[in-house]
């Protein structure tokens, strides 16, 4: 029986014992996880005037600088074609999981999508 003496913390811990056959140099797993990405959205734009707003009043992007205004004009083209854009913004210090994973990881071809959504900007890590 172990007993521990002193500071005891709320944390937890696990090991696990593995037996492999063969090389050992790699071992991929693949882990699914679901979330609900509505969860995390911080803002919507169903029309030019909204991601125009958004833009100018709060990333005070010139809209007609051609050397600030790329994310825009991909923007605009989805909200063109009938679609709603969402902006997400993920933090590692939420202590939320999956919005860390957001953070660090993104959305990249590692995350699977129903096949309505389609990622205008994805990357992670800052």
């Amino acid at each position: 029986m172990k007993i521990r003496n002193g500071f005891v913390s709320n944390s937890s811990s696990s090991s696990f014992v593995l037996a492999v056959k063969g090389n050992t140099d790699k071992m991929p797993i693949k882990i699914t996880i679901e979330a609900d990405l509505s969860e995390y959205v911080e803002e919507t734009f169903k029309t030019v005037e909204e991601a125009k707003k958004y833009y100018e009043e709060e990333h005070e992007i010139d809209i007609n600088d051609s050397d600030e205004n790329a994310d825009y004009l991909k923007v605009i083209k989805y909200i063109k074609e009938g679609k709603t854009v969402l902006i997400i913004h993920a933090s590692d210090d939420s202590g939320d999981p999956i919005e860390t994973f957001l953070c660090d990881n993104g959305l990249n071809r590692n995350v699977k999508l129903d096949k309505n959504i389609e990622i205008i900007e994805g990357k992670g890590g800052y």
